[in-house]
């Protein structure tokens, strides 16, 4: 297509009821093809792009531009037309969603901007909300020239570390918006702290497991002889400690009212955790879950014997867990969403749709698609490419 005859049309000002409608019939009217056109409104101030094709027109160029300014009169808007100039932004886009939610503060904009220049990035469009100190950002991307987009993603990542702020970095896909199961963590992600430190901190064993715990979430440490080892310094327990720290597990703020809200929206939802199942099992009973899957520490005779019973649930297991519900679902990976803090959580957060790393290590952190601060569970719904009705419903309950 030659574009001597292809022209832009920008107008702008404060927006009313009927003003795109009399510009679609006057070209309509006047033989003037629409071939593209973007129209946003920022508190009240609207702003439509039209690219036209003059090839058929039944007026010359000058009476388009008479005409055009005689509407923008009419609904006091300022109507300009300028050649369209073919530049690279005509090729195939590679476009990516970025999204970031937390306490507002000056500059992030200005240091987000920067990184996404430095890496060659186009912004297509920007859409901010701000409510009572609490802002969202959502960027839509153009990553084509972009040569490592994981650097990106990690640079972006610690710009929003800095500020305090959280983010998730999606490729713009159908499935960004047709996520349909999503599977957390435990320890530290759906319950503040870590439930086997918990029970040795009653065992008076508190320093030994929390050491322990520690290295296993934050390393590449071999986890099965970990936890092997941290499930030895619980022998002799009695059960009733058990159920004592199972029955007082503190919820992470926020997440009551995320699953409230994710079961409403009709997703599936479960708990997956290298940890024991005798605590992931009073979770989904408190939140009402629809899966719980943990590892088995032996009971007998109302203690505990230090062993764990059968295959140990590790990082590739808890990706195998979720792969298989999926597969009972009859959804695809990329319908996932999980959420980790720890190495342990690595493979499903790598292999699902949408994995977000909850207040997490450096180690996890790293191959996230996204990272959320120690502050409101809820946010999570902000990320999950809901509708901007969805949004606004979150945003200004």
């Amino acid at each position: 297509m030659s574009t001597n005859k292809l022209r832009i049309v920008q107008v702008n000002g404060a927006d009313h009821p009927g003003i795109f409608v009399q510009f679609c019939k006057f070209f309509s009217d006047n033989a003037i093809n629409i071939l593209d056109v973007k129209q946003n409104v920022l508190r009240g101030y609207l702003s439509i792009t039209f690219l036209i094709d003059l090839e058929l027109s039944k007026l010359n160029e000058d009476r388009i531009m008479l005409e055009l300014r005689k509407i923008g009169r009419m609904h006091a808007l300022q109507v300009d037309m300028h050649h369209y100039e073919k530049g690279q932004r005509a090729r195939l886009r590679d476009l990516y969603v970025l999204t970031i939610v937390g306490k507002d503060k000056i500059g992030l904009l200005h240091q987000v901007s920067n990184v996404l220049t430095e890496h060659k990035v186009n912004i297509d469009t920007i859409q901010v909300k701000v409510n009572e100190g609490f802002i969202y950002n959502q960027f839509l991307i153009d990553c084509a020239f972009v040569e490592d987009t994981q650097a990106l993603r990690n640079d972006i990542r610690k710009v929003c570390e800095n500020f305090g702020m959280s983010m998730t970095f999606q490729q713009e896909r159908i499935f960004r918006k047709n996520k349909k199961l999503i599977i957390f963590d435990m320890d530290s992600t759906l319950v503040n702290g870590e439930s086997i430190v918990e029970v040795a901190k009653l065992a008076g064993k508190e320093k030994e497991m929390a050491k322990a715990t520690e290295l296993a979430m934050s390393t590449d440490i071999d986890f099965q002889k970990s936890l092997i080892q941290r499930a030895k310094l619980l022998q002799g327990i009695p059960e009733e400690m058990l159920k004592q720290i199972a029955n007082n597990l503190e919820l992470t703020y926020g997440a009551e009212e995320l699953i409230s809200e994710l079961k409403a929206m009709g997703w599936k939802i479960g708990v997956v955790s290298s940890g024991f199942s005798y605590f992931t099992d009073a979770v989904k009973e408190k939140l009402g879950l629809d899966y719980s899957f943990g590892n088995t520490l032996e009971i007998r005779d109302g203690k505990v014997t230090g062993n764990v019973i059968g295959t140990i649930i590790d990082s590739e297991g808890k990706w195998e867990i979720v792969k298989e519900l999926a597969q009972q679902l009859n959804i695809l990976p990329e319908e996932v969403v999980t959420i980790g803090d720890g190495s342990n959580d690595i493979s499903m957060i790598k292999n699902s749709g949408l994995g977000i790393g909850f207040n997490s290590k450096e180690i996890l952190s790293e191959v996230a698609d996204g990272k959320i601060e120690k502050t409101h569970l809820r946010s999570v719904l902000l990320m999950l490419g809901l509708s901007e009705t969805e949004i606004d419903e979150i945003f200004y309950p």
